[in-house]
């Protein structure tokens, strides 16, 4: 216990880890780790973001891609928290399995299929 408390006590005493230590990333994530990331893939840093998991990372795309109202077509079967993710801002979902006919069909014409996810009450 006592190397840990020390450890605390190193960390926090320096005057620039000190504050980073206690405060959370910058919402696209720890810039090192980015820059780590997009050089690695060749990249612009700005071009990524790191997430909590898979679930918040489909939510940012979600929320920053889908408009309410949309129908969003998904394939099936799919992560299931995708589906109460979109019901927040969708009107729903098609659910399909993904070939190339079904893909041809989902987006000629309306899918029979909804799914419509929770709705919040504002």
């Amino acid at each position: 216990m006592s190397e840990l408390r020390n450890a605390f006590a190193t960390v926090l005493a320096d005057p620039e880890a000190g504050p980073l230590a206690l405060a959370y990333s910058g919402g696209p994530g720890d810039p090192r780790l980015r820059e780590l990331i997009a050089a690695r893939e060749g990249v612009d840093p700005a071009r990524v973001v790191i997430t909590n998991g898979g679930l918040h990372g489909i939510s940012l795309v979600l929320e920053s891609l889908v408009d309410e109202g949309d129908v969003v077509a998904v394939e099936s079967p799919t992560y299931p928290l995708t589906l109460r993710v979109l019901g927040r801002s969708a009107r729903g979902s098609c659910q399909c399995g993904w070939t190339r006919r079904v893909w041809t069909r989902t987006i000629s014409r309306p899918c029979s299929r909804r799914v419509r996810g929770p709705r919040s009450s504002t």
